[in-house]
């Protein structure tokens, strides 16, 4: 199978290894996870089929939520501040999306 660099956000285990933030490793090609981004990213398809913004956190005309698992944690702390939602600094990405949800969902 095709492998792939990422770069790890924050701390986290892969097959038994403790892997640092920052640090490039690689994983199987589709593989994916909230505490690792890919080093070398994939060009954007600019063709939106929904009218919407890709890749920002802007909500499409359709008012439909951001897509939450394509950000990195600065985008997500963007959108949480945009929520209203006070961040101490220490939240995993995970935890972004699951405050950011469940503030998506109130409205």
């Amino acid at each position: 199978m095709t492998q792939k660099e990422v770069r790890a956000n924050q701390k986290g285990f892969y097959k038994d290894r403790l892997i640092q933030e920052n640090e490039v490793f690689l994983v199987p090609k589709g593989e994916t996870a909230l505490w690792f981004d890919d080093v070398a990213v994939a060009p954007v398809d600019t063709s939106t089929p929904t009218g919407g913004t890709q890749g920002s956190g802007d909500s499409d005309p359709d008012d439909k939520p951001p897509v939450y698992s394509r950000m990195n944690k600065a985008e997500l702390t963007l959108e949480a501040a945009k929520a209203g939602i006070e961040l101490t600094g220490n939240e995993t990405n995970a935890q972004i999306v699951e405050l950011l949800t469940a503030k998506n969902s109130q409205k």
